[in-house]
């Protein structure tokens, strides 16, 4: 049911939002991009484009039921929902399969930097382990929204774009 609402929503933003992306160019295969979990509904938007490109993008979800209904949006929208756990020895573990990940020239890697769990905008170690072995490019992705709601109950302050607004996702170096 919740993930019915997404798409829904989803397919409503695509039909009424002025969507710009700045930097698509810049992605290619075995990178990384980093955004703030509040942006999670939005980043969506930006998966179709970049498997327009000719590239994989896929997410890291966390393993637990709370990953469910984000894995089956993010494969809706193109994407592939890369599913590991955030327990401290297991998230390590994750990490050194992941950098074989980085070697294919299609597959590109985004994740949530403060996710699953917050705290909100403090980057979690995980992604820097992962660069750090894979020695890979990392892309940072900022989005802006004209009107939107913010769910302040959340520790995440979750971002609700509104439709009739804009939103500008910047890819950058």
């Amino acid at each position: 049911m919740i993930t019915q609402l997404c798409l829904w929503y989803l397919k409503i933003l695509e039909a009424t939002c002025r969507i710009e992306v700045v930097g698509l160019e810049t992605l290619r295969g075995g990178m990384m991009g980093g955004f703030w979990h509040e942006d999670r509904l939005a980043l969506n938007l930006l998966l179709r484009r970049v498997s327009e490109l000719g590239l994989q993008p896929s997410i890291l979800v966390t393993a637990d039921p709370r990953g469910d209904v984000i894995e089956k949006v993010v494969r809706n929208c193109r994407g592939r929902a890369l599913r590991i756990s955030y327990q401290p020895g297991a998230a390590l573990a994750s990490a050194r399969k992941l950098t074989i990940f980085f070697k294919n020239d299609r597959e590109m890697l985004g994740l949530a930097m403060d996710g699953p769990l917050g705290p909100r905008h403090q980057p979690k170690r995980l992604p820097f382990m992962m660069g750090a072995k894979a020695a890979c490019d990392f892309r940072g992705i900022r989005v802006d929204y004209s009107h939107k709601l913010r769910l302040k109950s959340r520790w995440d302050r979750y971002v609700i774009p509104l439709p009739f607004s804009s939103i500008r996702l910047k890819i950058h170096d």
